[in-house]
């Protein structure tokens, strides 16, 4: 099935973004199974490739072992390790599984320890497990959310690293504790932050503004203009 899409993907006129949303599929998550068919670690079926002309058929290369020296900054380089930031509306921080798990493969993969990987899907997608993780409450109380989590623990503690201690990096350069005046932090995530005491949890509803209010902002944006109707 990941060979066929792949295929398809290279068919006259195709676009990967298309092809990607027609098979349910991030568009990078197929562009990394291009590389791979290009790369020569992806065999396509001949059947299907039968249409494309030759000059979009992939470049097969030989493939070669890495050396057993092989550390997290030469393998952050390889198509399965992109941990991407998005700037748009929002801002995105995406740790893929196959991100963690070539980590996981360059610190333990000559230690002869059993390595508990994500398994992939029909579809070729690699889908973490929720379990249930608590917040550090400032009053004591418990609770606890579900949340994607890598099931190998040295698996987990890499996504620690470069998810839930990312976050808190960023807030950390605030120098909250050195502040002039008292200042709220407000995370609009809900995966727990390590050491980060949380004085209240609330829902998405409860945080956004209404539409009204949400109008007014874009007024106020705006010069004063409040638009009433959806721009044409």
């Amino acid at each position: 099935m990941k060979a066929r899409i792949v295929a398809e993907s290279f068919q006259p006129g195709a676009r990967v973004a298309d092809v990607a949303r027609r098979h349910d599929l991030a568009a990078h998550q197929l562009s990394d199974w291009r590389r791979q068919a290009r790369e020569g670690r992806l065999v396509l079926p001949a059947d299907a490739m039968a249409g494309v002309a030759p000059d979009a058929l992939p470049a097969f290369v030989p493939v070669s072992l890495e050396p057993e020296d092989v550390c997290p900054s030469m393998v952050a380089g390889r198509t399965g390790s992109v941990i991407t930031i998005e700037i748009g509306n929002d801002l995105v921080l995406r740790v893929p599984p196959d991100a963690l798990e070539d980590y996981l493969r360059a610190i333990q993969g000559d230690t002869g320890t059993e390595l508990r990987l994500v398994p992939e899907d029909a579809k070729g997608n690699k889908r973490l497990p929720r379990e249930s993780v608590p917040y550090l409450m400032a009053n004591g109380s418990g609770f606890a959310v579900k949340v994607k989590v890598h099931p190998d623990p040295i698996g987990r503690a890499l996504q620690i690293q470069t998810r839930e201690l990312a976050t808190r990096q960023t807030y950390e350069r605030l120098r909250l504790a050195t502040a002039p005046e008292r200042k709220r932090l407000v995370l609009a995530c809900k995966v727990p932050i390590p050491s980060l005491p949380v004085d209240k949890l609330v829902t998405w509803d409860e945080l956004r503004p209404t539409r009204f209010e949400a109008a007014q902002a874009e007024a106020a944006q705006r010069g004063g203009v409040l638009r009433l109707s959806a721009a044409v």
